[in-house]
């Protein structure tokens, strides 16, 4: 019995463009799926009506499709094409041809009638594909799962639930609107969402049944991506240098980058520090989050915050996926999630910062544009009473927001301070 695909949001976005004479680049880190995002959108331009022979799915992982593809790119496409249809190319791992750019330009200029969709797990390849194809592609990123993609699989009753009051959060952050959460089945979801933590959103990690199944497929990813492809990729020789940057970085998830310390712990000199740095954000482990400021006298400028994309590669490489109560890193872990959520939620105009001061009031997470702030605190415990802490008051009277938001364990009544109205729903609602 063949096992269910899991559905990803981006598939309608695809095919609402498949009409289009514009390419596809979809960008992702490596076994987030998109090989199996290709198989989806093919089943559904069969299920529209394209015959079968006007679909050509190839991956450049294979030696012998990129030699052909090399020597002479339209020559061999043109191998493919039967009649004068449209003919839908879908072009697995392209950063494996140093040429891709060019080679999909002139393609996309002389070739009537094809449609191109291309995937990468770098995003500085696309992104140099993108600038041969300029105005003449759509951009976009498939990442591990998010949680309301997990849950639909797990649990669509779950999902539902979680689903609007998801709605009631991303009103609030986006546009202002006065939330009313249900607070219905909250606990089943939070259980969820902290199995979604401890082993990530890897769609095979999803799909595999029980923690030691998880982890073994983990241990594949991180060992075929991370100490492989990636090295291999940007000729990295000094493996081992790599290997405990990673380390590194992973047991200081959440916390500030702190380059000499970084470096004194691994040995790298920092210009080698900072090129994997940009590596590791070039490949989706990690992302990192700079500080907001106004006042240039008060507020730290300079060292930015440090998330993995999928906190289970994270839990991976530090050894540990103990259930989150019995761990003391299990707020960053929170924190973690909810800097994903949020990416996943932002509009292009809108940004994601923290805020700390030089008196060391801080705040977990900025969210929005200049003239509409969200401040977001994040808190491991069992919401019980609604506490605002001096480091949001203090962000609250500099800025006076319209909401903050404090996230945690349950689901409490807001209250109101000064101008702002503080929100405290659970985390699993993001």
């Amino acid at each position: 019995m063949q096992e269910k695909l899991i559905a990803r949001d981006l598939l309608d976005t695809l095919m609402s463009n498949m009409d289009r004479k514009e390419a596809v680049a979809i960008r992702g880190p490596r076994q987030s799926g998109k090989t199996t995002l290709l198989e989806m959108l093919r089943a559904r331009l069969l299920d529209k009506g394209t015959d079968e022979d006007d679909i050509t799915q190839l991956s450049f992982e294979d030696p012998a499709v990129l030699d052909e593809f090399a020597k002479d790119p339209r020559a061999y496409l043109s191998t493919f094409v039967k009649g004068s249809r449209k003919h839908y190319f879908l072009l697995d791992e392209v950063q494996y041809d140093k040429q891709a750019g060019k080679r999909l330009k002139l393609l996309y200029d002389s070739v009537p009638d094809i449609k191109l969709i291309v995937t990468g797990s770098s995003t500085l390849d696309i992104s140099k594909i993108a600038t041969f194809l300029v105005g003449r592609v759509f951009l976009y990123e498939l990442l591990p799962l998010s949680f309301a993609e997990y849950l639909r699989h797990e649990n669509q009753r779950l999902y539902a639930i979680f689903s609007a009051n998801h709605r009631e959060i991303a009103g609030l952050l986006l546009k202002g609107k006065k939330p009313r959460f249900d607070k219905v089945s909250v606990a089943e979801v939070e259980s969820h969402a902290e199995q979604y933590i401890r082993f990530g959103g890897y769609p095979a990690v999803v799909m595999s049944e029980g923690a030691p199944k998880k982890i073994e497929v983990l241990k594949n990813i991180y060992i075929t991506y991370l100490e492989k492809d990636i090295p291999g990729i940007f000729g990295i020789t000094d493996t081992q240098s790599m290997r405990k940057t990673i380390l590194n970085l992973a047991l200081n998830m959440g916390n500030l980058l702190d380059y000499n310390s970084i470096s004194a712990d691994t040995g790298l000199y920092y210009s080698k520090l900072m090129r994997y740095l940009s590596i590791l954000q070039d490949t989706y482990i990690i992302r990192l989050v700079a500080p907001f400021y106004k006042n240039r006298l008060t507020e730290l400028r300079k060292n930015k915050k440090l998330y993995f994309l999928d906190t289970g590669i994270r839990n991976y490489i530090v050894q540990n996926f103990n259930a989150l109560d019995k761990r003391e890193d299990s707020g960053r872990l929170f924190e973690n999630f909810v800097s994903t959520e949020l990416h996943l939620i932002a509009a292009p105009t809108q940004s994601i910062n923290y805020w700390r001061t030089t008196a060391k009031a801080e705040v977990d997470f900025v969210f929005g544009s200049p003239n509409f702030l969200t401040p977001i605190e994040v808190k491991r415990t069992v919401l019980k009473k609604p506490v605002v802490e001096r480091s949001m008051q203090s962000f609250m009277k500099a800025y006076r927001p319209k909401n903050a938001v404090v996230f945690g364990r349950g689901t409490i009544n807001g209250t109101r301070l000064g101008p702002t109205n503080i929100h405290f729903p659970s985390i699993s609602f993001l």
